[in-house]
């Protein structure tokens, strides 16, 4: 399947997977290292965010705006993998960094990131829909019951497709606070579909430090070296954590409350990020968190909007995820009890914006599967951070590193 960048997507499935966070930020502080039961969950969530980035940045036009949630995706398929085996189950592990006890960590990575201090607001919700008298395994219901605090509620696909579509989606935009109103379009669940899990994610806080309205002013962006738009550039001059090497800079903004921030990083070359993307790994990610100085910068970074649509499973494919797209390899029998199930789409929306104020942002993940046809002194002189071109942004949880969005400005 190819990857798109539409709105408008039909999965034909029998069973459908949702990650919904929908997310109202503003901006970081540095990350701390969490339990080590969930840093294995936050480590799998940053490992797919590099691998998955580098999948999406290949395939997609590098002058538009991208974003994605990781822990979105992750989440949504470690939910998926509750239910496989042998090779399917292998792969899943080995691709997605899956440890043996990810479920446990991913229940204490979530009680954590719901566990931030006041001035942010965060929702995490699980449901687990299934056809109507189907019958799953009570040990896979369980386990979904019990680390993701899912709610199993029945629908009939078969009878009423359509109904059962728009009961889902009216319970994702609710939990998303109408970010997300329809995760699923029309004709994406029918008669065959068996099983819907949906996560929904709602994170909503401000900056930590505000950037003025009347800072504001309109500025050229360079959105390549031919091409230029005007734009309303925020601006600030402030204390941050920053980073910088021959060829990039990256400042790390707080929210309110110093749970959650962003990581601005910003090539020097106004047509570098293609560069810096190349390289990009968790190698370099931890270089930004553990060698961070405290600077003066003047700041100017623009209001943005990005809005992307994939379809998943070319690029989960590429990473390695092959048996479970394959209706004769596929074995997600730990469900069932019969193994005659496969994926056979994984859509992933994301939407971020950004203002003086904060940021808004709101994700969505369907894994659908189909049954097989058989501080500083005064004096200090401010370091420029101007963000005047392409740039790359990532919204992370500071205690355990998690990447819960990511994605590249190339077009405010």
């Amino acid at each position: 399947m190819k990857i798109q960048n539409s709105a408008n997507y039909i999965l034909n499935l029998t069973v459908i997977l949702l990650l919904i966070p929908a997310v109202l930020a503003v901006i970081l502080v540095r990350p701390a290292h969490g339990s080590a039961g969930e840093n294995s969950a936050a480590l799998a969530v940053n490992s797919l965010a590099v691998d998955l980035y580098g999948k999406l940045t290949a395939s997609g036009d590098a002058r538009q705006n991208l974003c994605f949630s990781p822990y979105s995706v992750s989440a949504a398929l470690a939910m998926t993998y509750a239910g496989a085996a042998s090779d399917t189950a292998g792969e899943m592990k080995k691709v997605l960094r899956f440890t043996d006890g990810i479920h446990v960590s991913g229940e204490a990575l979530r009680e954590e990131l719901l566990s931030a201090p006041g001035g942010v607001e965060l929702l995490i919700a699980n449901s687990i829909w299934s056809q109507r008298g189907y019958r799953f395994l009570r040990s896979f219901t369980r386990l979904l019951e019990s680390s993701y605090d899912a709610e199993l509620l029945p629908v009939d696909f078969q009878k009423q497709p359509e109904h059962s579509r728009v009961t889902i989606n009216d319970w994702v935009a609710e939990r998303t606070k109408g970010k997300i109103t329809d995760i699923l379009p029309p004709n994406s669940v029918g008669p065959d579909s068996r099983l819907v899990l949906v996560n929904a994610l709602y994170f909503k806080a401000a900056w930590a430090d505000e950037f003025q309205k009347a800072a504001t002013s309109e500025k050229e962006f360079f959105i390549s070296g031919s091409e230029r738009v005007m734009t309303p550039m925020m601006h600030s001059i402030r204390s941050a954590e920053y980073f910088e090497t021959d060829t990039l800079q990256a400042v790390r903004l707080p929210y309110a409350g110093g749970a959650f921030s962003m990581l601005l990083i910003l090539p020097r070359e106004k047509d570098g990020l293609a560069a810096i993307e190349g390289n990009l790994d968790a190698g370099m990610i931890e270089a930004f968190r553990s060698k961070p100085e405290r600077k003066r910068v003047d700041l100017s970074i623009p209001k943005f909007k990005a809005e992307s649509t994939f379809d998943l499973v070319q690029a989960l494919e590429a990473l390695g995820v092959r048996s479970a797209f394959d209706e004769r390899a596929a074995d997600f029998s730990l469900m069932n009890g019969k193994g005659d199930l496969y994926i056979n789409a994984v859509a992933h929306k994301a939407f971020v914006e950004a203002d003086e104020s904060g940021t808004e942002a709101s994700a969505a993940t369907a894994v659908g599967m189909a049954r097989m046809s058989a501080a500083y002194a005064p004096e200090e002189p401010a370091v420029v951070f101007l963000a005047d071109h392409p740039f790359l942004f990532m919204i992370e949880d500071n205690r355990s590193g998690t990447i819960l969005f990511m994605g590249r400005i190339a077009r405010p």
